[in-house]
């Protein structure tokens, strides 16, 4: 009888654990869901911005706006590691 129930509590702690990383991934991708619908909403509002100022425009000034997307794009991840790792902490 003992062992048993032993085992049930070994069970019941793993399925815990296992509950504690899918509530994680959960919140991972809703947080990945709002920074890409973040992004994109930035995005088309750029590209409203920039069709209403110039239609014609110098391929190099794009090229380094993309740049700086990009590293803008950087920081955002990182900012959503160090959340992560807080919500870690957290539990």
């Amino acid at each position: 009888m003992t062992t048993e129930i032993k085992k049930k509590a070994k069970k019941t702690k793993k399925t815990k654990k296992m509950m504690m990383m899918m509530m994680m991934m959960m919140m991972m991708m809703m947080i990945m869901m709002m920074m890409m619908m973040m992004t994109m909403m930035m995005m088309m509002m750029r590209r409203r911005r920039r069709m209403r100022m110039m239609m014609m425009m110098m391929m190099m000034r794009r090229r380094r706006r993309r740049r700086r997307r990009r590293r803008m794009r950087m920081m955002m991840m990182m900012t959503l590691t160090r959340m992560m790792m807080v919500m870690i902490m957290m539990m």
